[in-house]
């Protein structure tokens, strides 16, 4: 790539290919400086500002990502990882500190988006760092109606009923999972903890006893 490079510089297919061989060679500033080059589209935009914010230069990732969306806007529709695009907004707010933004922009991540179980998950969070549990729950059952398999949410759904004594509601959550993913360790243990806070020993021993022939480690 270098090579047609050489002959052609304005060739961005090219620099586009060799931004990401450097990545995955992990070479962040050498894929950063071909970026660099590209007409600021979109998706140029997108990957400089993930790059940066791997590089924790969080100031110019939010302003990269910012000038992704205002790319896609002027477009005159979103572009396809749009909803990706406010997510790691929203996530470089969250190291930020500026939980009030980050929280916007999780919020504005569609259901249409691939980061929306992302998104709810991290919102989900800040709502209960702020002490409002309930909320959370709603935003949790939320993405989790999206994405009914997605063991994260679920298990996260989860813990936050059990931070209300609502245990009833937290086992039902876990054994929904389990029917969908039996030998899921991460909902086995949860479930027997369940179990074993809402005064079912018996049955809180018997998932351990299952994750422990599962996972004699564990």
């Amino acid at each position: 790539y270098r090579a047609v490079l050489e002959r052609n510089p304005s060739n961005e297919r090219a620099r586009l290919r060799l931004s990401q061989l450097y990545l995955r060679q992990n070479q962040l500033d050498q894929a950063l400086g071909e970026l660099r080059f590209l007409e600021g589209t979109f998706d140029v935009r997108l990957k400089t500002g993930l790059i940066l914010f791997e590089q924790r230069k969080l100031d110019e990732a939010a302003a990269e990502f910012n000038l992704a969306l205002a790319t896609a806007h002027r477009a005159g529709q979103p572009a396809p990882d749009y909803g990706r695009a406010r997510y790691y907004l929203g996530v470089v707010e969250v190291e930020r500190k500026a939980d009030a933004a980050a929280e916007r922009h999780f919020r504005a991540v569609s259901a249409e988006s691939d980061a929306f179980a992302d998104a709810r998950i991290y919102l989900a969070y800040l709502l209960q760092r702020r002490g409002d549990t309930e909320a959370a729950i709603g935003v949790a059952r939320e993405g989790l109606g999206a994405e009914p398999a997605h063991v994260e949410l679920r298990a996260l759904l989860a813990t936050l009923y059990e931070d209300r004594k609502r245990y009833a509601e937290a086992a039902r959550v876990l054994e929904e999972g389990l029917a969908q993913s039996p030998d899921d360790e991460r909902l086995l243990y949860a479930l027997g903890v369940v179990y074993e806070k809402a005064g079912q020993r018996d049955r809180g021993i018997a998932q351990m006893q299952r994750l422990i022939t599962l996972n004699p480690k564990h």
